[in-house]
């Protein structure tokens, strides 16, 4: 009854849907600037990954978006389409040339130059409710990853994976300190101790560091919520509960060698 019970952990565990780069449609400005803000944070969690395809699939995303709506972003902030164009730009540059950490760099630039334009285009100041829950999203959405890479237990891209969730917190990190330095503090905590555990390269420690940052996010967007009206909440996924799977997928091996080990003692004996 164990081993069918573990069985069972273990294949729900690795239930894991791979990331797509499709955006909700809509023509509003704000749902616009939205779906590119989604759109650049899957360009910083690709090019930390430094998987070509991703990379080119959500350029591509990423660009057709732009484009298709750089009229309408220019006529309400010239400044804001040129700085998207130029930062769009410069990472085109980067992933032709292969440049892998240029592409970094520029990715998590054309990340801000899209959070910048958020007010100029929307008149929703990124430091409000309102752009702070597109913000927690991204973050959410870097934890889910890092998560499925853990269930993977693929080290080299939870390595990846962490690098690109900590550039996303640290693009956004100053507008949730303006609304709420606890919340700020609460991620910053978690995000530390994963990195701490990231580093030691316990899978079962990083496991659980990155379900406690899951929290940590979650906590942190009731905070941002009691600091004004209430934006939709992050709510923890499927992966955090594959991760608690796992973990007790692991702790039942454990007690299970153990089973095995005293009862050899035992018939030793």
């Amino acid at each position: 009854m164990k081993k069918l019970t573990l069985a069972m952990l273990m294949i729900v565990a690795f239930m894991v849907m791979p990331a797509t780069h499709s955006y909700a449609q809509g023509t509003d400005l704000k749902t616009v600037m939205k779906n590119l803000q989604s759109a650049a944070a899957d360009l910083v969690r690709e090019t930390s990954f430094e998987d070509k395809a991703g990379e080119t699939a959500a350029f591509k995303a990423f660009s057709d978006l732009f484009m298709a709506n750089e009229a309408a972003i220019r006529a309400k902030s010239a400044t804001a389409a040129s700085n998207i164009d130029a930062a769009m730009t410069a990472l085109g540059s980067a992933l032709q040339a292969g440049d892998a950490e240029k592409a970094k760099t520029e990715a998590t630039n054309l990340l801000k130059a899209v959070n910048d334009a958020a007010e100029p285009v929307t008149g929703v100041k990124s430091g409000t409710l309102g752009g702070i829950e597109l913000l927690m999203q991204q973050l959410q959405a870097s934890v889910r990853d890092l998560e499925a890479e853990i269930t993977n237990k693929d080290t080299a891209n939870i390595q990846r994976a962490y690098q690109a969730l900590d550039k996303i917190y640290q693009s956004s990190k100053s507008q949730i300190q303006d609304k709420s330095p606890q919340a700020a503090t609460t991620i910053e905590t978690a995000l530390n101790a994963l990195g701490v555990a990231v580093q030691g390269g316990d899978l079962n420690k990083i496991a659980a560091a990155a379900i406690a940052l899951d929290k940590a996010v979650s906590s942190a967007a009731t905070m941002l919520a009691n600091a004004g009206s209430t934006p939709t909440m992050p709510v923890t996924g499927r992966d955090s509960v594959a991760l608690l799977l796992w973990l007790a997928g692991a702790g039942l091996v454990l007690m299970l060698a153990g089973n095995i080990l005293r009862g050899r003692i035992a018939h030793q004996s």
